[in-house]
C-alpha cells in the first residue's frame, strides 16, 4: 500500500492558499480562491497547520490535480467550528472536473453524496469543534464507494455521481458564504491496494493495481 500524494499544509506560511505547492505526489500547486488559506490547525489535528476557509460573499474553489487512479482510498480529516453551518463546504474528489465523490458536513451530519442524493452516513453525527478522520475507498470498475468515520465500521457501497466512472484526479474544496470556519488537514490520496468489502457482507475481495 503507498500513498501516491499527500499534503499536511505544515510547510505553509498562513495567508492565501493559492499557488502554495507542498505535500508531494500532486501534480501542480493549489489553485484557489480568496475565501481558502493554510493556517494553524486547532488542538488535535494531525500537524501544525491546516487548510481553513476564511468565508467570504459568494462561492469560491480550491483545487489541486494528482495523477488519475481508478481504485484506492482518500483520507483526510475535517472540523468545523458551528455543526450546522448555512452553507456547508463541499469536498469533491473529481474526474477532471466533474464531481465523482462528494462529502460535506451540514445539520448535525456528515454526508455524502449518493448517485446525486445527499446522504447522512449512516451511524455517524456531527459536532462542532471535533476533529473526524474521513475514509473513502473507491472502485471506478463497480462505480461504488465505502466510507469510514473514525474506527467506526465501513458504510456503502455508494455510487458516484456524474454517470460513468473512470478514475479520480483531481480535489475541489467549495465553500460558500460560510457563517463558520471549516478546517480540512492531512489529505491522504491513492493507496492503490483495496478490499472491496461493504459493512453488510462478510465475504471479500482482494484487488490490487501498480503505479508508475
Amino acid at each position: 500500500m503507498a500513498w501516491l500524494a499527500t499534503d499536511n499544509f505544515d510547510s505553509y506560511a498562513d495567508g492565501d492558499l493559492d499557488t502554495k505547492n507542498g505535500g508531494s505526489g500532486w501534480s501542480g500547486a493549489w489553485s484557489s480562491g480568496i475565501a481558502w488559506d493554510s493556517g494553524n490547525a486547532p488542538a488535535g489535528g494531525q500537524g501544525s497547520k491546516c487548510a481553513l476557509t476564511v468565508g467570504q460573499s459568494g462561492g469560491t474553489n480550491a483545487d489541486r490535480a494528482y495523477t488519475a487512479i481508478t481504485s484506492g482510498t482518500i483520507a483526510f480529516e475535517v472540523r468545523c467550528t458551528s455543526a450546522t453551518p448555512t452553507n456547508p463546504p463541499t469536498i469533491s474528489f473529481q474526474e477532471g472536473a466533474t464531481s465523482r465523490i462528494q462529502f460535506r458536513v451540514t445539520a448535525s451530519n456528515l454526508q455524502i453524496n449518493n448517485n446525486g442524493t445527499w446522504t447522512n452516513i449512516p451511524s455517524t453525527s456531527f459536532a462542532a469543534n471535533t476533529w473526524y478522520e474521513i475514509k473513502l475507498r473507491f472502485d471506478a470498475a463497480t462505480e461504488n464507494f465505502w466510507v469510514t468515520v473514525d474506527a467506526g465500521a465501513e458504510q456503502g457501497a455508494y455510487t458516484v455521481a456524474g454517470g460513468s466512472f473512470v478514475n479520480i484526479s483531481n480535489l475541489n474544496m467549495f465553500a460558500d458564504t460560510l457563517d463558520a470556519t471549516f478546517y480540512l488537514d492531512d489529505i491522504k490520496d491513492g493507496e492503490v491496494a483495496i478490499t472491496t468489502t461493504s459493512s453488510s457482507s462478510s465475504s471479500s475481495t482482494t484487488t490490487s493495481s501498480s503505479s508508475t
